[in-house]
């Protein structure tokens, strides 16, 4: 509140507590992350779909990360905020095994032991180098940093032995 021109009072006119705030700007990050992350959910090629999804949400992060990393980092440390990044990032990790689990049974990839483990961990691993990485950094070469992303993808989602 003390870089606008409103009272603290003001603050709760629109507002209960800063919670509802993240809520309110995570809407339109999450929007944007989801329409990413469609490209690998509705695509029929992972690696190809799963790399442009990977790009665009990497742009999301470039413009917006900033405020999702500091949720990240204050979830370890807050239980409510740790509600919200669950509520934040559950969702993909849920809708990514769940694709993982139909390539698997359609035969695509070979059989993970732990889908939604898995999920988890490429999710996770894209995450921590998009904080890392990207989030604060203009400079840094998304396509590479993709490239890496996408090469981890594939060792992991490999096609099933013949």
């Amino acid at each position: 509140m003390k870089g606008t021109t409103l009272s603290r009072k003001s603050f709760y006119v629109y507002f209960s507590d800063r919670y509802e705030l993240l809520e309110q700007l995570f809407g339109d990050v999450r929007r944007r992350l989801d329409a990413a992350n469609r490209l690998f959910l509705a695509g029929g090629d992972l690696l190809a779909d799963g790399r442009a999804a990977m790009i665009a949400v990497a742009e999301v992060a470039r413009e917006a990360g900033a405020p999702m990393r500091a949720l990240f980092e204050a979830s370890a440390h807050d239980e409510r905020a740790e509600r919200l990044w669950r509520q934040f990032n559950e969702p993909v990790v849920a809708a990514f095994a769940m694709k993982l689990a139909q390539e698997v049974e359609a035969g695509r990839i070979a059989r993970l032991r732990d889908v939604r483990g898995v999920a988890r961990a490429l999710v996770g691993m894209d995450l921590f180098i998009l904080f890392d990485q990207v989030i604060g950094n203009e400079s840094a070469d998304i396509a590479a940093l993709v490239d890496n992303l996408t090469e981890v993808w594939a060792g992991v989602l490999r096609p099933p032995d013949p």
